[in-house]
């Protein structure tokens, strides 16, 4: 069957869908946002990184003047 499954509580007028691919879906979103979270902490090391040594290029270069 292809048709979702329905649940329904008796107290509740909200109806859930439930399917295994929903799950999997919910799974690989919260995959891809760590993911996306781990290289965004990658590229903010990688650049601070080059901050820091064209800093210490500077001050190296502004005390033999």
């Amino acid at each position: 069957m292809k048709t979702p499954i329905k649940i329904k509580k008796r107290d509740d007028q909200k109806v859930i869908h439930e399917t295994p691919s929903a799950r999997a879906n919910t799974h690989r979103t919260a995959e891809v946002i760590v993911k996306s979270w781990i290289m965004e902490a990658r590229e903010r090391r990688r650049l601070h990184c080059l901050r820091e040594s064209v800093r210490q290029e500077e001050m190296e270069a502004g005390g033999r003047w």
